[in-house]
């Protein structure tokens, strides 16, 4: 719940919206047209032509109106919100690991480096949203392809070992400044569909920078975060132990991500603050995105540091090598990415 209210709260903030959680995962909606003007338009549509357009021709022409501003601008929101609750998690790795005693020791004993990993799909196209279920359960959602496609993504993160997977749709929707720092790492097509295959992009940064920002409960650092967390209860004790655009569209269009949170291991993990009421809400403190953010926001600044000068000079290398079919020398140079990197690097392993 404390990952979700964190998520949650920057998704409204970046100008998406939460929609369901499935287990640990969580969809997360960048709508382009809202349900009030696509209806207008529908409307509009019935009365020239019977013979409605299909959902791929619809996407296409939301995404190009307003010469695609809108389109770039929510793509922009939802992969600098995903970054930054990336981020985040790690500043407050405290307050979300904030058990009782007994709780926090049974976690610990078992896995006594627990951290908290997420990973994102990012993915555009249509979806039809509306009520799903019966009379005793129901819950409003979005099915699609496309909604799948941002699943799949967000699943291959485990495999490729790193934070955020785009597609190739979803990366030529960004801001150039934003495009400057992702990379392909590969090109797939899933089993049993047929077409073109899908390029798939990360947004560059050093996992260990990811990790070292500091700032929230119990952890130390320049950086102050974005989120001020309730207060502790004043009958709680403090514990010692160590201790966390799918785009879519109805005949809606719109953007967004699949995440999903998981537990990974670590080095080392802060100490656990006392307990704070859940239901206390969380404080954000974040400036509004523009697509300067990319130049500017000491953040993302920050996550690049430890990134060799050389690296993405062989990176681009290697991969032309590997789509040409040029095994020997995209192995070598995934194998000198690897070594640049400091062994840190998912994709090159």
């Amino acid at each position: 719940n404390k990952i979700a209210a964190i998520l949650h709260e920057l998704t409204v903030h970046c100008g998406g919206a939460p929609n369901k959680n499935v287990g640990d995962a969580f969809l997360l909606v960048w709508k382009l047209q809202n349900h009030e003007e696509d209806e207008d338009k529908e409307d509009e549509d019935k009365e020239d032509d019977e013979e409605q357009e299909d959902p791929e021709a619809r996407t296409r022409r939301a995404l190009a109106e307003a010469g695609g501003k809108r389109a770039t601008l929510l793509a922009g929101q939802a992969l600098y919100c995903v970054l930054k609750f990336a981020l985040e998690l790690s500043r407050l790795h405290g307050y979300v690991c904030q058990f009782s005693s007994a709780a926090t020791q049974r976690l610990f004993s078992r896995m006594p480096d627990y951290r908290v990993g997420v990973g994102f799909g990012l993915h555009v196209g249509w979806a039809v949203e509306g009520a799903i279920g019966s009379e005793q359960k129901i819950d409003v959602s979005y099915i699609s392809p496309h909604v799948t496609t941002s699943e799949y993504l967000q699943d291959l993160t485990k495999d490729y070992g790193c934070t955020i997977l785009v597609s190739e749709v979803f990366y030529h929707l960004l801001p150039p400044q934003a495009q400057y720092n992702c990379r392909q790492i590969d090109c797939l097509r899933r089993k049993g569909e047929e077409g073109e295959p899908m390029s798939i992009y990360t947004y560059d940064c050093d996992p260990e920078m990811m990790q070292s920002l500091g700032g929230g409960i119990g952890s130390s650092g320049p950086r102050p975060a974005l989120f001020m967390p309730p207060s502790p209860s004043p009958s709680s004790s403090s514990s010692s132990s160590s201790a966390s655009m799918m785009a879519r569209q109805s005949q809606k269009r719109g953007s967004g991500g699949g995440a999903s949170a998981r537990g990974s291991g670590s080095s080392r993990a802060p100490p656990v603050a006392a307990r704070s009421d859940d239901r206390d809400p969380l404080k954000i403190s974040l400036k509004e995105y523009t697509p300067t953010a990319w130049d500017d926001d000491p953040d993302l600044q920050h996550i690049r540091t430890k990134l060799h000068p050389n690296f993405r000079a062989t990176w681009n290398y290697a991969m032309s090598s590997y789509l040409a079919g040029e095994w020997s020398s995209a192995k070598q140079g995934f194998e000198t990415t690897l070594e640049l990197s400091g062994g840190r690097d998912g994709p090159s392993k």
